[in-house]
């Protein structure tokens, strides 16, 4: 009997030391950090700044003065800066002067667990600059381009970025690449590069700045802006290098393209088509207002990295993100920035354009066809 009871004590003995021991190991791997691909990628960017040349340094370190410096300035909180009207201007006709910059503050910078942003204040801001000067550039000499795709969605929806994206697309007509290419290689041989790029995305032109860095084991740098060219006749323009068919199917209206808006995006303003809906229509974007995806591929490391895509709804990013409400009246359309800041609707600007679509329209003949422009 006593054998027999020295034996249970010893299974209770052996069962409790092994319970502890699972007990133990699950705590402990609980505590592991939770990290992906991305996750990897994004915390040895501070390993890689290492081999950043000098005036990207130099750059970096300038925008997060600049930032530390937002913070210390209480007129950078949203509570002080509110619902300041803005006027779209007409950029069309160039002239020297420079164009009103929309106020713009990272660190009132917020990021969606749901669709993160992609961009550094950094990133955002190399971005900018080279598009300022790009802006320039086509103004200067009449060449008309414009947003396209989620560049014009983040445009229209949150008067920047979207912020899960990481790329800027541009648009100019095919009439003007070769006199583009000529005055890009006089004005800026040094300052900026173009590529052209044929791969499984089409045929396209990369611009960027040489010292900034590499996009992931490619010759070209990134931050860039992807230019596509598009073709036209009298009434009508389309992606070039369409078959006749998609010409057909896939082209869109003049009318609906020209004369150009200029609409904010981040800290400037840049061309956008006269109907915005066009594109997306033609896209078949048909949830463009109420459900926003992310893919996972990162123009940074130009590859695909896994688990950075995701899907959100409306209501789940408005927490995080300002947001465009808009509203038409007989002649014109007023496009609102709002942001929630402590539970409260913030008015950032107002900006007033002419008369517009707001309902979209989806071509149901489109429904099986691949278009874009």
């Amino acid at each position: 009997m006593v054998k027999l009871l020295q034996y249970c004590n010893l299974k209770l003995i052996i069962l409790f030391l092994f319970g502890y021991i699972l007990i133990n190991f699950f705590a402990s791997y609980k505590s592991f950090p939770k990290t992906n691909n991305y996750d990897k990628i994004i915390h040895n960017e501070n390993g890689q700044q290492s081999i950043w040349t000098y005036e990207m340094k130099l750059f970096c370190f300038k925008i997060q003065q600049y930032i530390d410096n937002e913070k210390k300035d209480k007129l950078s909180n949203l509570l002080f800066k509110r619902n300041i009207s803005i006027i779209s201007p007409n950029l069309n006709k160039y002239t020297k002067q420079q164009s009103r910059e929309i106020s713009y503050y990272y660190s009132n910078w917020r990021s969606s667990p749901d669709l993160p942003r992609r961009l550094t204040p950094c990133d955002h801001q190399l971005y900018i600059e080279l598009l300022r000067i790009l802006d320039h550039f086509f103004r200067r000499h009449s060449i008309s381009y414009m947003m396209i795709d989620g560049t014009l969605l983040g445009s229209y929806t949150n008067h920047d970025f979207l912020p899960w994206d990481d790329d800027v697309d541009l648009r100019v007509l095919m009439r003007d690449r070769s006199r583009m290419y000529t005055l890009l290689h006089q004005e800026f041989e040094h300052t900026i590069r173009i590529l052209n790029i044929s791969n499984e995305f089409g045929r396209y032109d990369i611009l960027y700045f040489p010292w900034s860095p590499k996009a992931g084991i490619y010759n070209w740098s990134y931050p860039n802006v992807h230019i596509t060219y598009l073709d036209e006749n009298s009434t009508h323009v389309w992606r070039e290098y369409n078959d006749n068919y998609s010409i057909h199917d896939c082209s869109i209206s003049k009318l609906d393209i020209f004369p150009l808006v200029w609409r904010p995006f981040g800290q400037i303003w840049l061309p956008a088509p006269r109907e915005p809906l066009v594109i997306f229509e033609l896209l078949q974007w048909k949830s463009f207002d109420k459900l926003y995806y992310a893919k996972n591929y990162s123009h940074k490391y130009e590859r695909a990295i896994p688990f950075i895509d995701g899907r959100a709804r409306l209501h789940q990013l408005y927490p995080y993100y300002p947001w465009v409400k808009r509203y038409c009246l007989k002649t014109y359309c007023i496009e609102q920035l709002v942001a929630i800041y402590n539970n409260t609707n913030i008015t950032i600007h107002t900006v007033q354009f002419e008369k517009y679509r707001i309902k979209p329209s989806f071509d149901s003949k489109l429904k099986n066809r691949t278009c874009s422009l």
